[in-house]
């Protein structure tokens, strides 16, 4: 028999209250545009092979360098492969890029938060103090010190990334936790014998996806930006696949002669970030202003 816990919230989201999650989403007009430009960018990653007119490795080097035209929409780079086709390939790895990072930074972060809330004491101090520690490491320096100790490749610079942000997960987790540790349903269902993997499972996860989720926006949009850095750097992507980044790296020598090889990556990574941080704000506003407390105060 199982004990229906009062103000507990049920873990599916009843329809009524997802019809009304969209209809506030659906206010920000900024919000449902940089949706609807994050799901084109997303089609068009998954579509590149269909969508692309060139081949995004084939080089010529007799049409190297040239501007935009009715061949080549968006020009073509300095080996004459063509702009456009690489820069759909790139969304391709802008997208896995960014989901990479996402899934380890909530994998190491979100699970040790829940633990280091519910569980307290010092369970607590150790992993609050062990997180803060590679909190206090700049970003940068521990994500190319990750790089240089696993070896260059988009795999394991997206793990690197992960890392770096797995304590922003950790503290909107346990910021979350502590809070609905002292609400009443917590302790109604302790008190009718419920053990901690069954609280947290039941009524901890389900209450907690709403900050996690709106952490995962900004995440998304900064991940696109390590990406971009890190392939600039020549520590992402391995020649000659196409990234925003590497195509931006590629292109720094010839700034003057084909601005147009720095305007478009550069142009993409831009919209790409804007369009989720708007995302996100959508999104906070929609879950309303508790959720918005909670998500920028850790």
């Amino acid at each position: 028999m199982t004990a229906t816990i009062p103000g507990a919230e049920p873990a599916a989201v009843p329809a009524r209250r997802r019809g009304e999650l969209v209809r506030r989403f659906a206010r920000h007009r900024l919000a449902v545009g940089s949706l609807l430009f994050l799901l084109l960018l997303v089609l068009v990653a998954l579509l590149a092979p269909l969508l692309a007119p060139y081949d995004p490795n084939a080089q010529d080097l007799m049409a190297r360098l040239r501007a935009p035209s009715g061949a080549h929409w968006l020009g073509t780079d300095e080996f004459g492969r063509d702009v456009l086709s690489r820069v759909m390939y790139g969304a391709r790895v802008s997208m896995v890029a960014a989901a990479e990072a996402l899934i380890v930074a909530a994998g190491i972060g979100a699970p040790f938060g829940m633990v280091a809330g519910f569980t307290g004491r010092w369970v607590d101090g150790l992993l609050s103090r062990f997180f803060d520690g590679l909190m206090s490491v700049p970003a940068l320096i521990l994500a190319l010190t990750l790089v240089a100790v696993l070896g260059p490749g988009l795999t394991n610079a997206m793990f690197a990334v992960g890392v770096v942000f797995a304590p922003r997960y950790f503290r909107v987790a346990r910021a979350v936790t502590l809070e609905l540790r002292k609400e009443t349903f917590i302790e109604a269902s302790e008190a009718l014998g419920a053990t901690g993997t069954h609280t947290v499972l039941r009524h901890i996860v389900p209450n907690i996806m709403s900050p996690l989720v709106i952490q995962a926006s900004v995440l998304l949009g900064t991940a696109v930006t390590a990406e971009a850095s890190l392939s600039f750097l020549g520590l992402g992507v391995r020649p000659p696949q196409a990234s925003w980044g590497s195509m931006l790296s590629g292109a720094y020598s010839y700034a003057a002669d084909a601005p147009h090889l720095v305007y478009v990556p550069g142009l993409m990574i831009t919209l790409t970030v804007l369009a989720f941080t708007l995302a996100g704000d959508g999104l906070r506003g929609a879950l309303g202003q508790r959720t918005t407390v909670v998500a920028e105060g850790v």
